[in-house]
């Protein structure tokens, strides 16, 4: 029997979208960050608002708490930052 090969695809140097520009997507991409910083922040302010660990198990669940949203926090505005400076870089 013979096996029929599929058709090899041909590469072409068009773009698949040709409405796609940079800027508009770092724009864009930079304006979520905004979004993802704003909720790291309002969580951290939500762990600070928890009340006080009365028991060594909450202590630590606390503790996990408060470093995992202060982390995501620093993360977040690490990053809307460098979103910032592309943006920038890009525009100026």
């Amino acid at each position: 029997m013979k096996s029929i090969a599929a058709p090899i695809p041909r590469l072409t140097n068009e773009s698949h979208n040709r409405n796609f520009e940079a800027g508009t997507a770092l724009e864009n991409l930079r304006a979520q960050m905004i979004d993802v910083e704003a909720l790291a922040r309002a969580a951290e302010a939500a762990a600070d608002a928890l009340p006080a660990p009365k028991t060594a198990r909450q202590r630590i669940a606390f503790g996990r708490i408060r470093a995992l949203v202060t982390k995501t926090s620093e993360q977040a505005s690490a990053s809307f930052r460098f979103a910032d400076a592309q943006v920038s870089a890009l525009v100026g």
